[in-house]
């Protein structure tokens, strides 16, 4: 990928990130050639002035404020918490679920009592609220110098617009907790749908009799043990920065699927890759107490770093084999230029000047060597940034195959477990790799 190629997909990812977040938060974005127009809607007309203007931010301050987003948000929720504290019964902790129920209904009615602030009508997250940050409602973003014009604003990375979206984006919680919906029914034509569209994904034919699905003749085929059971799939979303020559910063989404064992027996299934959740996460019901079980909080969290490990050592060792390339042929040229320096004072008359000219051409060529190796060394770190947790609804059922013997009774020929995920209609077979 050549630098201009390179640049035409760094705008690419920042235009999305802001269109993104606009949309999200419930305003309009919209692309036409190098612009990039937002529209917030209406300004908050009860909050006159509760941000400072959008100044540019110093280059040194830059780093600081983007890794300090999450302290910040603490220290606001802090203020606000200490705000409640004046005219309010101090929370105790949440060990019981009954009494933070009380709490939380004690503290919503003395809130109720309280003379509402103009800042309280704005609700966090809303459109409102980043218009409030931004302290604008229209926008025309251009990506590069040469398309700025009067009226448009220049964004980079760094630019304070991006600060401020880091800032409204860090201020909605780090951990989100949301259900996807029951569409599918346990069945055995659901079984079959399922198991027919995963034989055309992977583009290998149907095998009904291995899964047990095909019942002979005289024989039928019953789900019996069922019982319903839940799955989780944990999103980590991470900052990995890269330093090299430029420093790099990426964002990687790890997707965890925790699952129970498909039979009673079994340990639950924990595996991890590199995937963005569904865009229908954001319809379905958000539950903001509920949080990832204890039981299978660490080995979510632990094979989601696992992955990041690999992702970012992958990545790594892509940036400096590519550096190696490069400082190859720097240090051909090098030894070429320095060889060239000092034989050509070899040549010449012997004398003292001469022999501490080509010692000092010898130390200089070291040094420039020892530079050369450190610019091809790659350090890559990874930080945390936020957790979704997708709950799925899973139904576990045993996959029976019995003969119809009037006299004798039914007979088990066979039987396979399974668990069908009712939110996708997908289904996992007892024994299936």
């Amino acid at each position: 990928m050549n630098h201009a190629e390179s640049d035409a997909a760094g705008i690419a990812v920042l235009s999305q990130f802001i269109a993104d977040v606009v949309t999200h938060a419930g305003g309009k974005a919209k692309r036409e050639g190098a612009t990039l127009t937002l529209d917030l809607g209406e300004m908050p007309v009860e909050v006159e002035v509760e941000s400072p203007p959008l100044v540019p931010t110093p280059v040194g301050e830059v780093a600081a404020s983007s890794e300090s987003g999450e302290a910040s948000s603490q220290a606001v929720a802090a203020t606000r918490a200490a705000t409640r504290d004046t005219d309010a019964p101090e929370k105790e902790d949440e060990s019981a679920s009954g009494e933070e129920a009380g709490e939380d209904a004690a503290e919503d009615a003395a809130e109720a009592d309280e003379p509402e602030s103009p800042v309280s009508k704005v609700v966090p997250g809303s459109i409102e609220d980043l218009a409030r940050r931004l302290r604008r409602t229209d926008f025309e973003l251009v990506f590069r110098s040469e398309d700025l014009t009067p009226g448009r604003d220049l964004v980079a990375d760094g630019s304070p617009l991006i600060h401020r979206l880091e800032e409204f984006l860090a201020e909605q919680g780090s951990r989100c907790y949301v259900v996807a919906p029951a569409t599918a029914r346990l069945s055995l034509k659901a079984l079959d749908a399922a198991a027919e569209a995963a034989a055309a994904e992977e583009g290998a034919p149907l095998d009904r009799a291995s899964l047990g699905l095909l019942a002979g003749k005289g024989e039928r085929v019953r789900l019996e043990d069922r019982e319903d059971a839940l799955g989780y799939d944990l999103y980590v979303l991470y900052r990995i920065r890269i330093r090299a020559l430029e420093r790099e910063d990426r964002s990687v989404c790890v997707r965890v699927e925790i699952r129970p064992g498909v039979a009673p027996d079994e340990a639950i299934d924990v595996t991890a890759c590199v995937l963005d959740p569904p865009a229908e996460v954001a319809d379905w019901v958000l539950k903001g107490r509920r949080r990832l079980p204890e039981a299978v909080r660490p080995l979510g969290l632990k094979a989601a770093d696992t992955c990041l490990a690999g992702h970012a050592r992958q990545a790594a060792t892509e940036i400096q084999t590519k550096l190696r390339h490069t400082a190859q042929d720097d240090l051909k040229r090098l030894h070429a230029y320095y060889a060239g320096q000092i034989a050509e004072y070899m040549r010449r008359k012997s004398s003292d000047i001469n022999l501490i000219r080509i010692e000092e051409l010898e130390a200089e060529r070291e040094l420039r060597i020892t530079e050369l190796i450190r610019s091809a060394e790659v350090r890559v770190g990874g930080e945390a940034l936020s957790t979704l947790v997708v709950e799925r609804p899973i139904q576990r059922a045993r996959a029976v195959r019995r003969s119809k013997d009037e006299d004798e009774g039914e007979e088990e020929l066979a039987s396979r477990w399974l668990l069908f995920d009712r939110s996708r209609g997908t289904v996992e077979w007892e024994g299936e790799v």
